[in-house]
């Protein structure tokens, strides 16, 4: 609700502490990725992706999100790899094709 708002500090904050409070919520972890993917903070959001990804080693979305932000950082090829199994995984999730 507040990173839709344009507040991302406080987004983060909630995050968080949903995360205290549910250390295995993918969602949280996954919001996480996606503010710090606004705010530019490719590493902090291919990270907080990367813990979505081992609770949930099948969620598209979060490998997808981590591809982007590793690509973004500079690992081409480790983003290329994410991106291409979240489309093995979902192929809808490129919303283009």
């Amino acid at each position: 609700m507040f990173a839709e708002k344009g507040d991302l500090d406080r987004a983060i904050a909630d995050f968080d502490q949903a995360i205290r409070f549910d250390p295995k919520d993918v969602s949280a972890f996954e919001n996480l990725g996606n503010t710090y993917f606004i705010k530019k903070d490719y590493d902090r959001a291919a990270a907080y992706f990367d813990q979505a990804v081992r609770l949930a080693p099948d969620d598209a979305a979060a490998l997808y999100g981590r591809g982007k932000a590793k690509q973004l950082s500079g690992d081409i090829a480790g983003g290329n790899a994410d991106v291409s199994a979240a489309e093995k995984i979902d192929p809808k999730i490129f919303p283009s094709r």
